[in-house]
């Protein structure tokens, strides 16, 4: 709920329409905010991957990790040519919290388990909060 005040406390016109809305449809509205930061990413990953620096490979965006029957979705995979390594971007909207954490930790033990090879270095993280 801090989540919501912080985003919309200062816009004077939109907060008494927020406060209309249920909390179910601003959950949904955060989570398409993350969404179009990922699309636009997306149709910039040249670009992007060029900023990073050209070592990096795009592998997938959602990508789709499976573990006994339950599905896990990674925002951003890349590749490291220099590092040998798998890099995870998760993209999240909004204050970072203390269990995106945990959630990256898992995604990196997932990754390492099921999808290093032989000769690679393990996956590494990064974060990108962007506050709505």
């Amino acid at each position: 709920m801090r989540q919501f005040y912080v985003a919309y406390a200062g816009k004077e016109k939109l907060a008494p329409m927020v406060r209309e809305i249920s909390w179910t449809k601003n959950i949904l509205i955060f989570e398409k905010c993350k969404d179009d930061l990922e699309r636009a990413l997306i149709s910039k990953v040249e670009i992007f991957l060029r900023e990073m620096g050209d070592t990096f490979t795009f592998t997938g965006n959602q990508y789709r990790i499976e573990v006994e029957g339950n599905e896990y979705f990674i925002d951003l995979l890349l590749y490291h040519h220099c590092l040998k390594c798998m890099v995870v971007v998760e993209l999240k909207v909004g204050v970072f919290l203390p269990e995106y954490v945990g959630k990256m930790q898992f995604y990196l033990a997932l990754l390492d388990d099921k999808l290093r090879l032989e000769g690679e270095n393990p996956p590494f993280a990064g974060t990108d909060s962007a506050v709505a």
